[in-house]
């Protein structure tokens, strides 16, 4: 049986799934742009050393410099709007946890409901089907001792469990 709460805790599960596997792209994503700016940051020093040890008759190292820095620069502003999304994605993963924790509530509050409402039903059956057992045994009894039908009580016939009693006498199952 497919339920309200049932086909909620699946949307929220997919939910979440679409979530973790964003946060996992821009997370990959983010992690090459970090490979990218060590690998610039590398270019930049080595431009560096090779000027301090070789000098740069010819502005080969300079120029190396330059781009490894621009380089730099860019993968920053990538760096920090990758950041952002990774910010974002882990916020959104967050919430779906929330709404897959909330929906499995609600979906085993549900399945309670339905089960309660079963158990009740079977209650209603088994006490009408008691009730009449209890009847046509005192319509058996009567049957069998015409003489006793003013002096026989339905207790010398049938007496409930004490568990049974102890339900319909105090509200208690023991």
């Amino acid at each position: 049986m497919t339920t309200h709460a049932l086909e909620a805790l699946a949307r929220a599960r997919l939910a979440h799934t679409e979530a973790a596997t964003a946060l996992d792209h821009v997370t990959q994503a983010n992690s090459a742009l970090l490979v990218r700016l060590t690998e610039a940051r590398a270019k930049a020093e080595e431009a560096v050393r090779e000027t301090k040890e070789k000098g740069d008759p010819d502005g080969k190292w300079a120029m190396q410099l330059r781009l490894a820095m621009d380089d730099e620069a860019d993968i920053n502003g990538m760096l920090k709007g990758s950041q952002t999304a990774v910010s974002e994605r882990t916020a959104a993963l967050q919430r779906s946890n929330a709404a897959v924790q909330t929906a499995e509530l609600q979906a085993r509050k549900e399945e309670a409901e339905i089960q309660a409402r079963e158990l009740d039903a079977m209650i209603a059956e088994l006490d009408s089907k008691l009730c009449q057992a209890v009847q046509a045994r005192l319509q058996a009894h009567l049957a069998s001792n015409p003489r006793s039908v003013t002096r026989t009580s339905v207790f010398t016939l049938y007496t409930p469990s004490k568990m049974l009693k102890s339900i319909c006498l105090n509200g208690q199952v023991s």
